[in-house]
This record gives C-alpha cells, sequence and structure tokens, in this order.
C-alpha cells in the first residue's frame, strides 16, 4: 500500500474512532456507517494534494478503490476533473471493515476486550474501572492505552501477589517477577500501570523505585539509617544503643525502641547524602533522633517508624525533610498517614519553595504535580507549605539546601 494511501486510511480510522468515544457510554460497537470523511484538502489532508507525479497519485487511487471494493470505504470524485481524476474526499462505510483492511485493532474492538479482560477487576478496584472510562472517552492516562491491556493485568498480577495475606512485608523485585512471569525484569517494564492503579493518576513517581517501593518491592533491601539517643532491640533477643555517627540496620532486625530522654524530635529525611551530612555534624550536634527514609517509605519501614514512635513520648515533634517536589510531598504523605494512625502529627521541615535561600533551582513544577503537592499540603495542614507553593513553581532537590536541624 502507497505511503499516502496508507495515511489516508489510518486517518479515517483515528476519526471514526473520536466519533465512537462520543457514543453512549454503554454503546460498544463501531460508529455508524458513513459517520466520519476525510477531505483530501490543502487544511486536512495535504499529502494527496502534494503526490510527486500522476504515477504515484495513479497508485494511490488503486489503492483506496480496492479499500472501497473491500467495504471499507466511499470515494467522492472530484466530477469537475473527471471521473476517476481527483479525489474530493473518502468516508467510513464501515469502520470495522476499514481497520481489517489495515490489519489494524479499531479502538471500539480493543476497548471490548479490554472491559472484558478487566470487568472483575474493575468491581473490586475503582482505578481499574477508572481506567476503562478513560480508555472509552479515547484517553490515554499515564500514556496507558488498551493496546497495553497486557501490561495493565500483569501489574494487577503483581498488586495481588502483594496484598496475599502472607506475603512478606519486602520482596525483591527480580525474584518476585521470575516468580511470576519467569522473566527477571518484567516488574520494570510495569510502572505506569502500577502507578495508575494505585490511585496515582494525577501525576507520577519520579523513578520505578519509588513505584515499586510503595509496594515493598525493592531492588535490593536497604538498611534503615539512623543517628540519635536511642536504644534498639533486636528480634534476636539482643539490645544496642545506637554508636556514633550512625547505624544501618535491616527493618525487619528491629524488634522494638528505647527512646532516651529528652529527645527533641525525630527527623525523617529522603536522601542518604542529607542523612550523612546530619549525622557526621554538617549542621550541630543531633539532640533528637534522625533517620533516613530510603526512597518510598515501604511497609517494612512504616512498621519500623510506627514502632519508634510507639517508644517516644507523646509531645515528641515529628518532622519529614525530602525533595521539594510530587514525589517528596507523597512520601512525606505516606509518613504522615502512619503518624496520624497513633494520633500524632508530622511537620515538613525545609520544604516550603520560598523558603530555601540561595540554593539552585532544580527544574519546572509540572502543573499537575504542584497541584497534587498543595492538595497533599492542605489535606495534612502544612499551611506554609501550601502557601509558599501558590506562588513558587520549581523544585528543589533536598542536596541542594543547606543541611540543618529542626
Amino acid at each position: 500500500m502507497t505511503e499516502v494511501a496508507r495515511a489516508a486510511l489510518e486517518k479515517l480510522l483515528e476519526r471514526s474512532e473520536r466519533a465512537w468515544t462520543r457514543l453512549e457510554l454503554t454503546a460498544q460497537a463501531q460508529p455508524p456507517d458513513g459517520a466520519t470523511a476525510l477531505a483530501f484538502t490543502a487544511a486536512s489532508f495535504p499529502q494527496y494534494l502534494h503526490l510527486p507525479s500522476n504515477t504515484a497519485k495513479e497508485e494511490t487511487h488503486a489503492e483506496l478503490r480496492a479499500a472501497e471494493r473491500a467495504g471499507a470505504i466511499e470515494i467522492e470524485w472530484d466530477r469537475m476533473a473527471g471521473e476517476g481524476v481527483q479525489i474530493r474526499a473518502i468516508r467510513s462505510r464501515d469502520g470495522g471493515a476499514l481497520a481489517r483492511h489495515l490489519a489494524l485493532t479499531p479502538l471500539w474492538q480493543s476497548w471490548a476486550d479490554a472491559r472484558t479482560a478487566l470487568e472483575p477487576s474493575a468491581a473490586r478496584w475503582p482505578s481499574v474501572a477508572r481506567l476503562l472510562e478513560a480508555w472509552r472517552s479515547g484517553k490515554k492516562p499515564r500514556g496507558l492505552t488498551p493496546d497495553r491491556l497486557s501490561d495493565v493485568l500483569d501489574a494487577i498480577r503483581v498488586i495481588e501477589a502483594r496484598e496475599r495475606p502472607n506475603a512478606p512485608a519486602e520482596v525483591q523485585m527480580r525474584r518476585l517477577s521470575v516468580q511470576l512471569f519467569g522473566e527477571s525484569k518484567r516488574i520494570e517494564a510495569l510502572k505506569a500501570p502500577l502507578d495508575y492503579l494505585v490511585g496515582n493518576d494525577d501525576d507520577g513517581w519520579e523513578h520505578i523505585d519509588e513505584v515499586l517501593g510503595s509496594f515493598g518491592i525493592v531492588r535490593n533491601p536497604q538498611p534503615v539509617l539512623m543517628c540519635g539517643s536511642v536504644e534498639v532491640r533486636l528480634t534476636e533477643g539482643s539490645a544496642l544503643r545506637l554508636p556514633a555517627p550512625y547505624l544501618g540496620l535491616p527493618s525487619k532486625a528491629v524488634e522494638a525502641f528505647r527512646v532516651e530522654a529528652p529527645c527533641a524530635y525525630i527527623l525523617t529525611v529522603e536522601n542518604a547524602t542529607t542523612f550523612h551530612e546530619l549525622a557526621l555534624g554538617a549542621a550541630g550536634a543531633v539532640r533528637g533522633i534522625v533517620l533516613q527514609s530510603p526512597g518510598v517509605p515501604g511497609p517494612s519501614f512504616r512498621s519500623l517508624y510506627r514502632r519508634l514512635l510507639d517508644a517516644a513520648e507523646a509531645s515528641t515533634p515529628l518532622f519529614h525533610w525530602g525533595d521539594i517536589d510530587g514525589a517528596g510531598f507523597r512520601i512525606a504523605a505516606l509518613l504522615a498517614e502512619e503518624a496520624k494512625s497513633l494520633g500524632r502529627r508530622l511537620s515538613l521541615f525545609c520544604m516550603d519553595p520560598t523558603n530555601v535561600g540561595d540554593a539552585p533551582q532544580w527544574r519546572e513544577l509540572l502543573a499537575a504535580e504542584r497541584s497534587l503537592m498543595v492538595r497533599l499540603a492542605k489535606q495534612h495542614g502544612w499551611t506554609e507549605e501550601a502557601q509558599g507553593l501558590a506562588s513558587s513553581h520549581v523544585a528543589y532537590e533536598q542536596e541542594a539546601l543547606t543541611p540543618r536541624l529542626p
């Protein structure tokens, strides 16, 4: 098929698909016959007018006549130019026949297939039902289309595996990938559907590790880095006071804590660089407890965090310091929910974008990302940060800010 003939037919099919999205939501059939047309004008389809020779035009006409004989389209000829000389427009006659002629799966068919496959999950997860509605409207949330149905189904398998009652708090990503799919790197390709299915449709985590971390899926389990005056009781029975300058322990190795008084604060920090600077005294003596939340705090870290809060006085202030971006605020929100479950309140530290001194700007915040940050700030009572975001559209990396302590 000539390039121009195929381009015309594909454009007509796209218009048929858009026409289908405007039908009633319950309709699953293809668009009505003759519902869409493509004018061969300079505005709508200039490729036809720019064919290099009569031979190229005749070849294009022959291909379009073949589509007409297949029952896919109707050709409207320019009568003023003479029979078979110039095409005025083509009109869809049968959308299904047009798609078959192009060896393509039309949107209405791929959506029907997706609806059948996802209907059981849609009854349980609002995000799946929302995805089907988006596809029915011709939208592509997080870049997902019905053609990626297999990715969505595999993402559901991952989530279901992590929701099983006997699932460990953390699991290595490639080990789980082999167990589920017989392929070690399959899960890494599922960032967008995993992110969308857990409700993060307005923006995305920046890295696949952050998406998976929310499920307790890690590349390699990272120790929790801690410093301060606290005694740790380990699951194997022994206890130790945190040595200077810090200690790293697997979350599952910690049974409980004994917080030594006075403890001025409990501060979680997102990035290892900032943690090490604070632990080594870059901001002065640590008068409370500082621990690093490695990326997105997964189930194992959140459990450890709750045990630490349980051991501290109820009046001990809780702070989180992370990147000033969507992912940073999401991480803070996850920890805030854990604090809230214990009747405590988490405050942000150094995360007001209008109070960063002369720190170099990282990048512009995306509109949806900034909207998410404002919503989370208001939800958790982070008033100053919400006000700062109202006037600043800039993201800042935590490592760009001067080390400080509460």
